[in-house]
C-alpha cells in the first residue's frame, strides 16, 4: 500500500479487512487510517470478535467481506 501511494501507481479499488479479538490487538491502525485518507480507492475496515467498539464491526471479517464479494 505504501509503495502504491508513494509512487502514485494506478490500482483497482482495495479494501483491507483486519480482524482481531480486541481493540488492543489492532495492528497499524493509524497507518492504515492515514493511507485510507490519502488514497482514493482504498478502504480499511476492522472486525472485532470479542469487543464492541465504535468505528468497528462486531464479529468476524466474513460479515464485512461477504457482502462486498457478492456484489461483484
Amino acid at each position: 500500500l505504501q509503495h502504491i501511494q508513494q509512487n502514485n501507481l494506478p490500482h483497482a479499488p482495495l479494501h483491507l479487512v483486519f480482524g482481531c479479538r480486541t481493540q488492543s490487538d489492532i495492528l497499524y491502525k493509524e497507518e492504515f487510517n492515514s493511507l485510507s485518507r490519502q488514497m482514493s480507492h482504498f478502504t480499511y475496515s476492522i472486525a472485532l470478535s470479542r469487543e464492541q467498539v465504535a468505528g468497528t464491526t462486531h464479529g468476524y471479517v466474513h460479515s464485512i467481506y461477504q457482502p462486498l464479494v457478492q456484489h461483484k
